[in-house]
């Protein structure tokens, strides 16, 4: 008879930073603005948020390790607005730290096919040179 190892027992908290990290990574690096990324955070953190409600279920010990860590009471609203503040505090310290572009950015083409577009309409609108002369009548 073959016996199986333990599992170890996991590590929540460091499930639980890793999730944040790539929440975190994923919304910086799809838009530089901070608004955008806040609610690119917010709707990647709803699936964590979740998952830490199930382990509140299921696994109270797991829950009361991530409550110990973040130093928060053991109800699952305040772990889960804990995490929140965490990953916000970690993707606002992620854009201080960013480069600012140098280059051209997206928002810079958009104002470019804005003024083309506007130059167009410009010309569509206007209306043609008039000669100087009326043109000749015709016989009757």
């Amino acid at each position: 008879m073959t016996t199986h190892p333990a599992r170890p027992e996991p590590d929540i908290v460091a499930l639980v930073e890793s999730e944040i990290g790539r929440a975190v990574r994923d919304a910086c690096d799809r838009t530089t603005s901070p608004y955008f990324a806040s609610g690119l955070l917010d709707r990647a953190l709803a699936l964590l948020q979740a998952r830490l409600a199930q382990v509140a279920q299921h696994r109270p010990d797991l829950h009361d390790r991530l409550a110990d860590h973040f130093d928060v009471p053991t109800t699952p609203g305040d772990v889960s607005a804990a995490v929140r503040r965490y990953a916000h505090a970690q993707l606002e310290r992620r854009q201080e730290l960013a480069a600012p572009t140098t280059g051209p950015t997206i928002l810079d083409a958009d104002v470019a096919g804005a003024q083309r577009l506007h130059a167009s309409a410009d010309a569509w609108h206007r209306t043609p040179p008039s000669s100087a002369r009326p043109p000749p009548a015709r016989p009757r």
